[in-house]
């Protein structure tokens, strides 16, 4: 028995890769792929249309620290080819914008100290994304 796969060409799908995909005006093409008829943003881009710079896969970019997921956001205002915004999910353990403030709230419910403690926090010190942290602090 001989099995054949067939492998249609970018922008073609279905048996004999008889139907192609149009790609529609509000899309430029560059910044999609179509897979059996439904569209998807290319890597390095998202957005409605796919108009923007994806951050999360940005070359020598790590946004998001210690192991946390960045997902890209939709912030209005924006314009084709800017830059998205973004979001860190944190794994357990660590907090904080980018993910890289370990949780020390979990002493507050441990009985291996001696005080309370204040939680840490943040804010972003100017546009151009510095971030202002001040840790918290045991008494």
């Amino acid at each position: 028995m001989i099995l054949l796969r067939m492998y249609c060409s970018e922008g073609s799908y279905g048996v004999f890769c008889l139907n192609h995909c149009e790609v529609p005006p509000e899309f430029d093409p560059d910044h999609v792929m179509c897979e059996t008829g439904r569209f998807y943003c290319r890597p390095g881009w998202t957005g409605l249309n796919c108009e923007l710079k994806d951050p999360c896969t940005m070359d020598g970019l790590r946004l998001c620290q210690n192991d946390a997921k960045c997902i890209p956001t939709y912030t209005s205002g924006l314009g084709p080819g800017d830059t998205a915004t973004f979001r860190c999910a944190c794994v357990p353990g660590w907090v904080g914008p980018l993910c890289s403030i370990p949780d020390l709230r979990m002493c507050q419910h441990d009985n291996n100290t001696v005080g309370t403690y204040s939680p840490w926090k943040y804010q972003w010190a100017d546009d151009e994304r510095d971030l202002a942290i001040s840790y918290g602090k045991f008494s």
